[in-house]
């Protein structure tokens, strides 16, 4: 579950700025625009979820023994999530997203369907995978 809340927004922003990308706008004005236009939630989703966990850490008894570290270490994780989605995740997905006519150059594209362009020191890996599944 842990998992799935911290990592589950970055996708939201990645998606967002291929979006923007395929509408035909360049890399850096779809990391902005899509960053403008998630930002809001992605901040929200953090500190919603920031504050439920927190409060979990205060119910009284033994529960409270029991579970007070786990709520707090969630909690410390989303909002250090939240900071990645809105910096790192969009400046990547800027550089190594291009748009669908751009892709058919790609040998990824052409091996896995997957729109990221890497260096081509990894084709020989990418073709191996490939046939490994065919």
């Amino acid at each position: 579950m842990a998992i799935g809340l911290v990592v589950d927004d970055a996708i939201i922003v990645v998606e967002a700025v291929e979006h923007r990308i395929d509408q035909g706008f360049e890399s850096r004005d779809a990391t902005r625009k899509a960053t403008e236009q998630v930002s809001g939630p992605v901040i929200a989703i953090a500190f919603l979820l920031a504050a439920v966990f927190v409060a979990t850490a205060a119910i009284p008894g033994i529960t409270r023994r029991l579970y007070q570290q786990f709520p707090v270490t969630i909690a410390i994780s989303v909002v250090i999530s939240a900071f990645n989605e809105l910096t790192l995740s969009p400046a990547l997905a800027g550089l190594s997203l291009k748009r669908k006519a751009d892709r058919k150059d790609s040998y990824l594209n052409a091996c896995s369907g997957v729109s990221i362009v890497a260096p081509a020191r990894f084709r020989p890996i990418c073709v191996t995978v490939t046939n490994s599944f065919t």
